[in-house]
């Protein structure tokens, strides 16, 4: 990080605009380089096969010294290596080792959005291709993206509604993919994507045909937990917080305050502990569904709570955005309690997340 990052740019180009989404392409490249966007990787596929405390350890140095995270593609990279073919795993997965590609997600439709088996985008064949038509929406950085790991109808008639969905690559410049963003109240994009007769090789299917749906449950536990990785920027922020009130001798004296702090302590680190558990399950070749739900879950509504905390303790100052005058932190804290909209509901809602762990966990009825 001294040597390769200072303030919000790269040291290597310092007129290089940080991007969305804490996504910087030409830092993510330099990750690859180093081989530090494949560290959870297996080291038969290139990776450096680390151990979840070390992934921790890494992702907490980049958001304590405000850097990216690195590629948007751990996702894909452990469906591919789990149902990929070994040709698109030969196409994609040193590509996305060196940062070069990013994908973006295509679940959510409008009027499915949390209820996946329900999608209406259908792909038939078309002798040695998938003609898609359909409609996503709520998808994240699609403008920006190459590719959209998109899932589809291939079976109107399945006995079972999920039972016919299978997963598509699909390269963003395909001729009928219209992508249109919006701008949310967390200050980034959000996009639909409209496919009018988009066409696709047989080579761009994911899995076995229509087999997506076992394909998307490992892809949504692994967003489920990468969206729990989280925890780092929430333990960035909270020491930020800390820093703060220890500026003040008024604040770090107030036994009140003393005492939110010290819950917020406790809680980031069961957060931790929490995402940890899901990575070390992953390892051993599980898929934690509502482990996973549980990190997630858990780490959405913290940094609500962290944000929240840091507006209560810090007064008007902490609610002023990055610009005006007096912004405590520079806006950091108002920033984030708009973030957290986004760590609450995207990879799916914390209602959709304590139904997992109700159902898969506690073996509840539906």
């Amino acid at each position: 990080m001294k040597e390769n990052w200072s303030g919000d740019s790269p040291r290597h180009e310092q007129d290089h605009a940080y991007e969305e989404w804490g996504y910087d392409t030409q830092f993510t490249r330099l990750l690859g380089s180093k081989g530090w966007n494949t560290m959870s990787w297996p080291r038969e596929y290139g990776g450096q096969g680390r151990t979840p405390y070390e992934q921790l350890a890494f992702m907490e140095e980049i958001q304590q010294a405000g850097a990216p995270m690195g590629g948007r593609g751990d996702i894909q990279a452990h469906a591919l290596m789990a149902f990929g073919t070994a040709e698109q795993q030969a196409e994609f997965l040193p590509k996305l080792a060196r940062g070069e590609i990013t994908f973006c997600l295509g679940y959510s439709e409008p009027g499915s959005g949390s209820d996946l088996a329900s999608m209406q985008t259908t792909a038939e064949r078309d002798g040695d291709e998938w003609v898609i038509n359909g409609q996503k929406i709520w998808t994240t950085a699609a403008e920006k993206a190459d590719y959209i790991w998109l899932a589809a109808r291939t079976d109107r008639n399945a006995v079972r509604p999920h039972a016919g969905l299978s997963i598509f690559i699909v390269p963003m410049n395909s001729p009928g993919l219209t992508v249109r963003p919006s701008m949310a109240m967390y200050g980034h994009t959000f996009c639909q994507e409209f496919l009018d007769n988009v066409r696709v090789p047989a080579s761009a299917l994911v899995g076995k045909l229509n087999d997506g749906w076992t394909v998307l449950t490992s892809a949504l536990a692994t967003e489920r937990m990468m969206m729990g990785s989280f925890i780092a920027n929430a333990r960035a922020e909270f020491e930020r917080l800390v820093r703060c009130v220890r500026d003040k001798t008024v604040l770090a004296n107030d036994g009140a305050v003393r005492d939110r702090i010290g819950a917020l302590a406790a809680e980031v680190e069961a957060g931790r502990q929490l995402f940890m558990k899901s990575i070390a399950m992953a390892e051993q070749g599980k898929v934690p569904i509502h482990e996973a739900a549980m990190s997630k879950a858990f780490t959405g509504e913290l940094t609500e709570r962290l944000g929240q905390a840091a507006l209560d303790i810090l007064g008007t100052g902490a609610t002023l955005s990055e610009d005006a005058e007096s912004a405590i932190a520079s806006g950091r804290f108002e920033r984030l309690l708009r973030y957290a909209i986004l760590t609450v509901i995207g990879g799916g809602t914390a209602e959709i997340q304590r139904n997992l762990i109700a159902q898969r966990g506690l073996g509840l009825p539906r």
